[in-house]
């Protein structure tokens, strides 16, 4: 018995090889034939990020590109030492290019979208991208009360003007709020800013100084304040920041007393859900719009918090 074991051992493992010279491997799978397949992949965009003012190349800035056929995962590349970048495996389309680096900011011709077009594929140059930023500016500053003292935590915000539905109008281009011992220091692009001081919800800075319960004088807070310590935006000074400049803007915060408007709707036969803004009548960039409920039940409304003015 055991002789005819060892017989019928043999026997398997001397057909082990055939079997698998039988099954073998498998050889490869031809490829299919794709015009545009062969042309994927093949091209490539470089170019040179520099300082729009000195021409000097930009080492360590952040390239990116969107669109096209490229993987997002390739889409960044670091500049060298000569302000270069290099993007290769690229297919044909059209790829958008930014640039970043900090302190820096796009010149002004491409302040708005920040990114340019770049078209890749036969034919077309696409290794002579420039690209160029300019160096940011610098706002500081403190911040002080009606007694001199320095404010912690007051926002101070730079508006630039920009054309919307063909009218010129203060939009926030840059913020930072004042540290421990009132100070601030932003850095925006070059161009003329209007420079306000703003509480982070709108309202008064400092907090608001409530009196005693049961006084009935109105409370206290700070209005916005423009520079040059204007508290009526059209008497605002805009300020010029150069490339590379640094310029000073201090503020002194002057209390305000704040009140209350309340009303009633009438003959409106459906209260829920209406909602009452006031606005100011003179507008500017830092001013707030103060909104109100009304009391589904009796048309009650009540603005709190309104600053001196007209609305």
């Amino acid at each position: 018995m055991s002789g005819l074991r060892w017989l019928s051992l043999l026997l398997c493992c001397s057909a082990l090889p055939s079997l698998a010279q039988v099954k073998g491997p498998r050889g490869p799978r031809p490829e299919r034939s794709s015009p545009e397949r062969k042309m994927a992949g093949e091209f490539l965009m470089s170019g040179q990020v520099t300082d729009a003012s000195t021409g000097e190349p930009l080492r360590k800035a952040v390239v990116r590109i969107y669109g096209g056929g490229a993987d997002p995962a390739d889409g960044v590349a670091f500049t060298d030492a000569s302000g270069g970048f290099t993007f290769k495996g690229l297919e044909p389309g059209v790829y958008s290019i930014s640039a970043q680096k900090i302190g820096y900011a796009p010149e002004p011709s491409q302040r708005d979208s920040a990114s340019q077009n770049v078209t890749v594929g036969p034919g077309i140059e696409s290794s002579k991208v420039r690209y160029k930023l300019v160096r940011q500016g610098v706002f500081a500053g403190r911040v002080r009360d009606e007694n001199s003292d320095l404010v912690p935590g007051v926002l101070v915000q730079a508006f630039r003007k920009v054309v919307q539905g063909g009218h010129p109008v203060w939009t926030p281009a840059g913020g930072q709020a004042t540290n421990d011992v009132g100070e601030y220091r932003m850095t925006v692009a070059p161009g003329a800013y209007l420079l306000s001081t703003i509480h982070e919800n709108g309202g008064g800075f400092h907090g608001d100084r409530r009196r005693r319960i049961g006084d009935d004088r109105p409370a206290v807070s700070y209005p916005p304040v423009y520079y040059p310590n204007a508290t009526d935006p059209q008497t605002a000074v805009a300020m010029v920041l150069a490339s590379g400049q640094e310029q000073r803007a201090d503020f002194t915060l002057i209390p305000a007393p704040m009140f209350q408007v309340s009303g009633r709707i009438h003959n409106t036969p459906q209260q829920r859900g209406v909602a009452l803004t006031l606005l100011p009548l003179h507008g500017g960039p830092a001013v707030r719009r103060i909104g109100a409920n009304v009391d589904a039940g009796n048309g009650a409304f009540s603005f709190h918090d309104v600053m001196p003015g007209a609305y």
